[in-house]
């Protein structure tokens, strides 16, 4: 699979523009996880279920309703 954005991009181009939890809420999977599945289904233009979340994360592989919801957010 071919790497669009690399971590440290992510982290300095695109996290400062996006609102931070409130309430101190962690979540489970962070954005710099998230939104290389974000830019490929908008590159590609497929359906969120045909993302191929097994060939993008190496450790754990999220759903795409998780992905889906941190588009939305």
């Amino acid at each position: 699979m071919v790497e669009l954005i690399d971590k440290d991009t992510i982290g300095i181009e695109i996290l400062p523009y996006l609102t931070t939890a409130q309430r101190n809420y962690a979540c489970k999977s962070g954005f710099c996880k998230v939104i290389p599945c974000i830019l490929y289904k908008l590159k590609m233009g497929c359906q969120w279920h045909l993302i191929p979340t097994a060939a993008i994360f190496t450790e754990v592989v999220l759903n795409y309703k998780t992905i889906s919801g941190k588009f939305r957010q």
